[in-house]
């Protein structure tokens, strides 16, 4: 495990530099929180520390860098739809203006502001696509996936593991063939769900077993298996980390409850 501590996903502290609005003496501010959105001080824009100090050549703060890569995941979205959109990891006045617009495309109150629901709306498209792609998959442990493992946050780190990251929080030690960036982005990662799954639906031909196995590995979901699916459950090899593994797998499967 990492001994640097993530920024988690949607840090209510604005770890890596994410933003909120707050009323202060009845003043309107913008301050850290769990949102990617607008700041009018430029130098104080989502992704802007990791953005020049890579152009500057000098060392990037890991949390940072993660939600200077959400954000060009965000605005990769939003080009998706045909709307123009910077691609450059700062999320300035253009990108603001895109993501309205995007937002109203989309059903969605045109705020700017990029949180779980905006987040939702813009991948549920890629997701669909890509289980056609994948075998024709459900679409639907996908989706469930995304939204246990990454909360949608595009600039997720892991809380406990700094090493899980991005929406599918790809653990990095076991995927060394993944690139940072890839980790980042969103076609990537919902790719590399479906092919998880798909994979591990081949091997046990039941959909909470496959699921189980994006958690616990192939390998460990044998284990886990043939130890009667316990409901709680300690892999050999982390004995000190029991997982509720009924519930994660409850929890994906409900995810996409109500959404067509």
């Amino acid at each position: 495990m990492a001994e640097y501590q993530g920024r988690g996903a949607w840090s209510s502290k604005g770890v890596g530099g994410t933003l909120k609005k707050t009323t202060v003496k009845k003043v309107v501010q913008t301050v850290p929180g769990p949102y990617y959105m607008l700041h009018s001080t430029p130098l104080a824009q989502v992704g802007m520390r990791a953005f020049l100090m890579k152009y500057a050549g000098q060392p990037v703060d890991m949390n940072d860098d993660a939600v200077h890569h959400g954000v060009i995941a965000i605005q990769v979205l939003v080009a998706g739809l045909g709307i123009p959109c910077p691609i450059h990891g700062v999320y300035d006045v253009e990108t603001d203006t895109a993501v309205r617009k995007a937002q109203g495309q989309l059903g969605l109150v045109a705020d700017g502001i990029v949180g779980q629901s905006t987040m939702k709306k813009l991948l549920l498209p890629l997701i669909k696509r890509v289980a056609r792609e994948q075998m024709n998959q459900d679409w639907r442990p996908i989706y469930g996936v995304l939204a246990n493992e990454g909360a949608f946050d595009p600039g997720a780190v892991g809380f406990l593991d700094a090493e899980d990251l991005g929406l599918a929080q790809i653990n990095m030690p076991s995927h060394p063939d993944v690139k940072f960036a890839d980790a980042f982005c969103p076609s990537y990662a919902v790719k590399f769900v479906a092919g998880l799954l798909g994979q591990a639906l081949s091997v046990f031909h039941d959909e909470r077993d496959s699921i189980a196995a994006y958690n616990l590995g192939i390998g460990g979901t044998r284990a886990w298996i043939a130890a009667g699916r316990p409901d709680l459950w300690s892999p050999p090899h982390a004995p000190d980390r029991e997982r509720n593994v009924k519930k994660y797998i409850d929890n994906i499967l409900k995810a996409s409850e109500g959404i067509a």
